[in-house]
């Protein structure tokens, strides 16, 4: 009898640690399936690490094979800035991959992978992965090439007082990715009847027009951002500012102070006596206009369809003029003829008194637009251009 009852605690005592182990083992097989699967695991890191190694391997192809073209040029005498075509670029890349394929997709050019990896490269030799909706700063690209600048693309700005169409003004380092209306959208008035809550002085005064001239490159500048909010409120620009301006300090000289703002301060021959007791009192004037008028006449599009204002547009720049018989304070404009005029703010006449005037211009605003800032639809053309979006 003692017999049979310790045979029965034997079998009681395996069949619990077989359940035990095959919990154990159940466990364990869990844990080695997560480990093998999912985001985090064995194999997909492996796999990211090869795709990462993969990728590393195809982008520096594509730099060694645009590098042998533009050396190729180099070498025959043509013009590194010109740009590259597809069937240059297929040659270079199968010397790096036998396999790697190169199409021409626009003014773009499309490097394609036996593995089905895709890149879009660019003429100044930016390498992006390729996408329906690439970002504006890649897509939207101006080619210098010694005298000639070509910004062939043309982008709708949704802009929330109604869409504006622009033309790519600069793309680089310096100035980041900046776009300018084709044609004035409005007409802002200068001078002593300057609407501008914050310029001082009775309408139709001397102190409204000389404080018109002295905050002129600010009051434009403000008028560029009530165009940036867009239609839907995203946030397509970082900034924006009126032509002419300088393109990284926009409201510069305007946000002098101290003796820094004194040295921009305008001061007459001292043959001038009539205007011994006005020097000092007006800003001087600037070149900030020279950086966005070379590239508008490099590129053909300083010239615009204008309507009103007697055909010109505001450049946000100063200008000065002193005779014997009077000193004018000038702000630029763009002429309906060409080249770049004034318009006079006010005047410091022979006699010593102030004659005010009224000035009335175009006026195109420049948009910074937000490097992740996509292109979401259209061609690009002057009938279909871009549209932008997030």
């Amino acid at each position: 009898m003692l017999k049979k009852i310790k045979n029965k605690g034997t079998r009681g005592i395996t069949l619990i640690a077989l359940v035990i182990t095959i919990i154990v083992l159940l466990l364990l097989a869990g844990i080695s399936i997560s480990m093998l699967s999912g985001d985090n695991s064995i194999l997909k890191q492996a796999s990211n690490a090869k795709s990462s190694t993969e990728e590393k391997q195809e982008r520096e192809s594509i730099s060694l094979a645009y590098n042998s073209v533009i050396t190729d040029k180099a070498g025959k005498g043509e013009s590194t800035g010109a740009s590259i075509t597809a069937n240059e670029f297929d040659k270079a890349i199968k010397n790096y991959d036998a396999n790697a394929s190169a199409t021409a997709d626009g003014r773009k050019i499309i490097v394609t992978f036996s593995n089905g990896h895709k890149y879009t490269v660019y003429s100044n030799g930016n390498v992006t992965e390729y996408s329906t909706t690439p970002y504006a700063k890649d897509e939207l690209v101006v080619t210098v090439s010694g005298e000639n600048v070509d910004s062939p693309y043309y982008v709708n700005y949704p802009s929330a007082k109604g869409t504006i169409k622009c033309r790519v003004l600069y793309n680089d380092n310096t100035y980041g990715l900046q776009i300018i209306s084709v044609n004035p959208v409005t007409t802002v008035t200068l001078g002593k009847s300057d609407p501008n809550e914050n310029v001082e002085g009775e309408m139709d005064s001397s102190e409204r027009a000389i404080n018109s001239y002295n905050r002129a490159i600010t009051t434009l500048n403000e008028k560029a951002e009530e165009y940036i909010e867009t239609s839907n409120g995203s946030i397509l620009a970082t900034d924006a500012r009126c032509v002419g301006s300088n393109p990284t300090n926009k409201n510069y000289p305007d946000n002098l102070t101290g003796e820094a703002r004194n040295s921009e301060m305008f001061v007459a021959n001292s043959s001038y006596t009539y205007m011994e007791d006005y020097n000092g009192n007006f800003f001087n004037e600037d070149k900030n206009y020279e950086n966005d008028r070379n590239v508008l006449n490099k590129m053909g599009a300083s010239f615009t369809k204008i309507e009103g204002a007697d055909g010109y547009y505001w450049y946000a720049s100063r200008a000065t003029g002193t005779s014997q018989n009077s000193t004018s304070f000038i702000v630029r404009i763009f002429g309906k003829w060409g080249g770049v005029l004034g318009k006079s703010l006010c005047k410091i006449l022979l006699n010593g008194n102030v004659d005010p005037v009224d000035s009335s211009a175009g006026f195109r605003p420049v948009f910074k637009l937000s490097p992740n800032v996509k292109i979401i639809g259209g061609q690009g053309t002057e009938e279909i251009p871009f549209e932008i979006g997030l």
